[in-house]
């Protein structure tokens, strides 16, 4: 199974792949840089839409470059 993940960074595509792991067999996390459509230090409810919308890009390109993932994550840290 296919996983594509909004990011580059190591620890979310661990994360990733941990919790996909304990759900499923074989699990294949890709991480892709994507844009999230919101400021570059996102507040409250705008770090959730960028996770959104990162699901969302990801989606898009899984379509266009049949990449034939199955699932599409986007993470939002919240702080505090």
């Amino acid at each position: 199974m296919k996983v594509l993940v909004g990011s580059r960074n190591p620890v979310k595509l661990e994360a990733t792949k941990e919790a996909f792991s304990k759900y499923f067999d074989a699990v294949e996390v890709v991480g892709i840089s994507v844009n999230s459509k919101v400021s570059n230090q996102p507040v409250e409810d705008e770090t959730f839409a960028g996770a959104r919308n990162r699901a969302f890009e990801l989606k898009r390109i899984n379509e266009a470059r049949e990449l034939k993932a199955e699932f599409f994550v986007g993470i939002a840290l919240k702080e505090g």
